[in-house]
């Protein structure tokens, strides 16, 4: 009897199409199941190849540290994948936190760990099949961001923010450009340093017409911070005024607005936040016709 159900029980004779539900369903315990035998070990490899298996990351943001000055890598998803997307063998000291079903993992960086992390990150991202939302500082995008992309790998971006991005410039332009090719990316957005972005108009105009062509929706942003509320319209009526010179061929829809500066927790009914102050967007899409 003992033999019979040995036999039965025998994990590795399980039909292969068996084993890949088995670690469908069961990704958070993928690196336990590929130990089982070779055969697990190599339908597990298979396994994550086939991208649209794979779980999602719900946000990936590298940005400074306001505390100490040093850069931070926050990555967020289920709370059952921790050890799944291996947390615990990041090059940097860590912190997670469990929030409504989600782990928000802090990576703590210092100038050593930065040229640890992307092949790090690398292997992150290539477990999973999609990036909900991307928030990164330009002073980290700009150096690597050739680097970066080719870290993505395969993985999909729903949207990009680009933060503290100074001016457009060949070499910024060309950085961001690399962005351009991330698969199904819907929404890019530059959050810039200072409002005198219409420096180089020539720059600009031509960023403007190569992002369009490759990502729906193309969005600048002052943050609030950088702007006096009483500045507001000035700003607004110039940037309305220099993209209705940029698009005189009436090729893009073009909507410069003032509203109220947004943060993450603005529809968390537990905190209580002041009236936020008002910055000046801009949203760029290729007109169809």
């Amino acid at each position: 009897m003992s033999s019979y159900l040995g036999d039965d029980l025998n994990l590795n004779t399980l039909p292969s199409d068996a084993i890949r539900n088995i670690i469908k369903v069961g990704v958070e315990s993928f690196d336990n199941m590929s130990l089982i035998s070779r055969r697990w070990h190599n339908i597990s490899a298979f396994h994550l190849t086939n991208r649209h298996h794979l779980p999602v990351i719900d946000s990936f943001k590298w940005i400074d540290s306001v505390a100490d000055s040093k850069s931070c890598v926050d990555l967020r998803f289920p709370h059952k994948l921790t050890d799944y997307f291996g947390i615990d063998r990041a090059p940097a000291k860590f912190d997670c936190y469990r929030n409504s079903g989600f782990t928000d993992a802090y990576l703590h960086l210092n100038n050593r760990d930065d040229t640890r992390m992307l092949p790090y990150l690398e292997r992150v991202f290539a477990r999973c099949s999609r990036i909900g939302r991307i928030e990164i500082c330009a002073n980290h995008i700009m150096p690597r961001a050739e680097e970066f992309r080719m870290a993505l790998g395969g993985a999909t971006v729903g949207e990009v923010t680009v933060i503290g991005y100074s001016q457009f410039a060949d070499y910024s332009v060309t950085c961001i450009r690399h962005l351009f090719t991330i698969p199904s990316l819907s929404r890019l957005v530059i959050c810039c340093k200072n409002k005198d972005i219409w420096d180089s108009k020539d720059v600009l105009k031509n960023f403007i017409e190569e992002a369009t062509m490759s990502v729906p929706k193309l969005e600048f942003v002052i943050p609030h911070y950088k702007l006096p509320t009483e500045r507001v319209e000035d700003v607004r009526g110039l940037w309305k005024t220099r993209m209705e010179e940029i698009n005189e061929e009436n090729r893009l829809e073009v909507t410069v607005r003032a509203e109220e500066q947004r943060y993450d927790y603005d529809d968390d009914p537990y905190v209580m936040i002041p009236p936020q102050p008002t910055t000046v967007r801009m949203i760029v899409k290729r007109r169809q016709m």
